[in-house]
C-alpha cells in the first residue's frame, strides 16, 4: 500500500481496503489528497510562498 500511495494512485483493491477499514469519507479524502489538486489552491500557494519562499 505504501508504494501505491507514493505513486499517487489507489488501485480498486486499495480503495476497497480503505473503504472496509475506515469508511467512505476516509477513502474519499485519501483519493482527493492523492490527486494533488489541493496543492494549487490559493491558500496553499500563499502559505508555501510565505513560509518556504516556494513559488508554484
Amino acid at each position: 500500500m505504501k508504494s501505491v500511495i507514493l505513486a499517487a494512485h489507489l488501485s480498486p483493491k486499495g480503495e476497497e481496503l480503505l473503504l472496509n477499514c475506515f469508511g467512505v469519507e476516509y477513502m474519499s479524502i485519501c483519493s482527493n489528497l492523492l490527486t494533488l489538486e489541493w496543492l494549487h489552491s490559493q491558500k496553499v500557494i500563499g502559505n508555501l510562498q510565505k513560509a518556504f519562499d516556494v513559488k508554484l
